[in-house]
């Protein structure tokens, strides 16, 4: 049975995926210090669906300018939002064909393990600080190449192959590695990031519908409501502090998460 205070903790941590500090990393850190069971089913949906309304929420001029490019494209006109609109669709492709693939074929996903995500966490959250620190700052979102959206696609094909891997994590370091700007930096990995998490909400549903789990209850909308509010409030206070700042408190945070996870692995008795 699901208990308030591990709702009010789910959402309040389900921001994780929007910034770079791992969703994975947290629930670890949830289930050594909690013997809460793990939040799955229509809650995570709501949580998740949630969480992407509060991303397109805060992004609707970037929506609505690709919406509106794209509508001027199919008249024969160039237009910079049908450009970004076609590169996030290209970008998307490689994560949704190893999701549909990985069925076919023989892959064995690492193990899904607090070591691993600890040391997933230290080591992005390493190179989330050195990439930020060493990275020049000359690009902006309009000026991404085709090139750079397949390079930070293959990012997100990582994140999703290695447990604790963050995808927001990952997609912001080579974002700042490639040059651009910390808020643009964000910016790309957040519009990129809503395609795979609205992709996520479709599977499952699906999943859902297979198993007979997909039953409405009226307090699943306070769910999604919070998760909204939360994303809204973070995604807020993330980007005006990358407006002045660095991603290094993120980073260390990241850092820190690991490596409280690795400690209490080698403190646990085998």
């Amino acid at each position: 049975m699901v208990g308030i205070a591990q709702l009010i903790v789910v959402v309040v941590l389900g921001v994780t995926h929007i910034a770079p500090l791992g969703s994975a990393a947290h629930q670890t850190l949830i289930e050594a210090f909690t013997s809460w069971p793990r939040i799955g089913g229509i809650v995570y949906l709501a949580l998740s669906v949630g969480l992407l309304l509060s991303m397109m929420a805060y992004f609707w001029s970037d929506l609505w300018d690709m919406g509106v490019g794209l509508a001027r494209a199919a008249k024969g006109k160039r237009d910079p939002g049908a450009r970004l609109a076609i590169q996030l669709f290209i970008a998307t492709v490689p994560v949704a064909a190893v999701v549909f693939a990985l069925p076919f074929v023989e892959f064995s996903f690492p193990a899904y393990t607090p070591t691993v995500i600890g040391w997933s966490a230290v080591i992005g959250g390493f190179f989330l600080f050195m990439l930020d620190r060493m990275s020049m700052t000359i690009k902006r979102l309009e000026h991404a190449s085709y090139i750079d959206m397949i390079v930070v696609a293959l990012a997100q094909v990582v994140a999703y192959l290695v447990p604790g891997v963050s995808r927001s994590a990952i997609t912001m370091t080579f974002a700042r590695a490639l040059g651009y700007e910390r808020v643009d930096a964000a910016r790309f990995s957040l519009l990129l990031g809503m395609p795979a998490l609205a992709g996520a909400c479709v599977l499952q549903i699906m999943a859902l519908v297979k198993t007979g789990g997909l039953t409405w209850q009226p307090w699943l909308l306070g769910v999604g409501g919070a998760a909204f509010c939360a994303g809204l409030v973070t995604l807020g206070l993330m980007m005006a502090w990358l407006k002045r700042h660095s991603f290094a408190p993120l980073a260390i945070y990241r850092l820190l998460a690991g490596a409280v996870i690795l400690v209490i692995v080698w403190q646990t008795p085998v």
